[in-house]
């Protein structure tokens, strides 16, 4: 891990083939999807050793798992079917900090995804949205969605939502 402030090397992690991975952050493989806007945590996502999709938050300064984040079963049986896959994730923080938001982008049906850190809740989901992106106050949040695919009028709509 790179100070952000600094840009000291604070740790790292080293691979079994002696290379250093910086953006490795478990040995399971995980990805890293999002830096919060202080650097003091990241997120990753991917399958844990016990075969669970989740997201993770790290403390940057020693590398130590401070949040899992799962989605719950609803959510899950909503997209599931839909292929949905962590590795092919894109994530952000709001300019606070204080909301984690996620584009899971499988080519099939894209989820889009918002969690309150603090408390853990997800506080919005839409399964079929894309491209989503917080507002810079955090109340609300924007994204695409592909209509009509199979008439003249097919396209990408613009949805709006409060949180």
């Amino acid at each position: 891990m790179l100070d952000p402030h600094s840009g000291d090397l604070i740790s790292s992690l080293e691979e079994p083939d002696g290379a250093i991975s910086i953006w490795q952050s478990a040995p399971d493989g995980r990805i890293v999807v999002a830096l919060s806007p202080d650097g003091t945590r990241f997120v990753t996502t991917g399958t844990s050793t016990d075969g669970l999709e989740t997201v993770r938050v790290w403390d940057t300064s020693n590398g130590d798992l401070v949040q899992t984040l799962g989605l719950p079963a609803a959510v899950l049986a909503d997209t599931l079917p839909l292929g949905l896959s962590f590795a092919d994730v894109y994530g952000r923080f709001s300019p606070d900090g204080r909301l984690l938001e996620l584009d899971f982008g499988n080519g099939h049906g894209p989820l889009g995804v918002v969690w309150n850190l603090a408390t853990s809740e997800l506080v919005f989901y839409s399964s079929g949205i894309e491209q989503l992106r917080l507002s810079p106050d955090a109340t609300m949040v924007v994204g695409t969605r592909y209509v009509g695919a199979d008439t003249p009028s097919a396209g990408r709509v613009v949805e709006v939502y409060e949180l």
